[in-house]
C-alpha cells in the first residue's frame, strides 16, 4: 500500500494536472490569533529556555486543549522538516485532518517532498496551496509561490517562472522573498532530475 502523501497517478500523464490543478483540501478561515489567546507567549518562553525542544513541547501541550487543538500555527512549530521528515510528515497528516486552514501545512508538506526527492509530490503540494492560498483571499507573497518560481525555471518555463516570481514578491510588498541556497539547490536536483511535459503545463497553468 502506498504511503498516503504519495500520487496515485503519473506524473507523466494528464491526470497527474488535473491532480494539480483540482482542489482537494477546503480551506476555511482560522480567526484564532495564537497571540491574543495567550498561547504565543508559552511557546516563546519554552523556546528561550529549552530551545527548539522547549518549544515543540509547549506546542504539544498546547494542541491538548481543546481551544488549541486544531490551529495549525501550532502544528508548524512541532515541525522539524531538515532533521526528522518522516516525523514531519505524521505531524502534517493530523494537521490536515484536523485544522480549518491548510495552505501552510500544505506549503511545508511540498517542502518535506522535496527534502525526500519527491518531485511530483512537491509540485502537487504547492500547486494545492496556492489554490487554497486564491481561495482565501491571500495569495499575494503567498512562499509557495517562490518555489514554483524556481521549478518553472529548471522546467524551463520561462514565461511563467517571472509570473510566479510576481506572485511571491508583489510590488509594494516590502522585502522580497528569496529561496535559501540549500533550497535553491534542492530543487535544480530533484526536479533536474525529474521534469516532464506535465510538470511544466502544470506551472504554466498556475502562473
Amino acid at each position: 500500500m502506498a504511503e498516503w502523501f504519495r500520487l496515485d497517478v503519473p506524473a507523466d500523464s494528464a491526470q497527474y494536472v488535473e491532480a494539480c490543478l483540482q482542489p482537494r483540501f477546503p480551506e476555511r478561515d482560522e480567526p484564532r490569533n495564537l497571540r491574543a489567546m495567550g498561547g504565543f507567549s508559552e511557546i516563546v518562553e519554552a523556546s528561550r529556555t529549552g530551545g527548539r525542544a522547549g518549544s515543540q513541547r509547549a506546542a504539544a501541550e498546547l494542541l491538548v486543549r481543546p481551544e488549541y487543538a486544531d490551529h495549525d500555527v501550532l502544528y508548524m512549530w512541532m515541525l522539524d522538516d531538515e532533521h526528522d521528515p518522516h516525523g514531519a510528515l505524521e505531524t502534517l497528516r493530523e494537521g490536515l485532518e484536523r485544522c480549518p486552514r491548510k495552505r501552510f501545512l500544505l506549503d511545508r508538506l511540498g517542502l518535506v517532498m522535496l527534502r525526500l526527492d519527491h518531485g511530483p509530490e512537491a509540485l502537487y503540494y504547492w500547486a494545492q496551496a496556492t489554490g487554497c492560498a486564491v481561495r482565501a483571499g491571500d495569495a499575494d507573497g503567498f512562499s509557495s509561490y517562490l518555489y514554483l518560481a524556481n521549478v518553472a525555471r529548471v522546467l524551463r518555463a520561462w514565461r511563467a517562472g517571472p509570473r510566479l516570481a510576481r506572485k511571491a514578491n508583489p510590488e509594494g510588498a516590502g522585502p522580497p522573498l528569496e529561496l535559501e541556497p540549500e533550497l535553491t539547490y534542492l530543487i535544480d536536483r530533484v526536479f533536474g532530475a525529474q521534469r516532464n511535459r506535465r510538470m511544466k503545463a502544470v506551472v504554466k497553468a498556475l502562473a
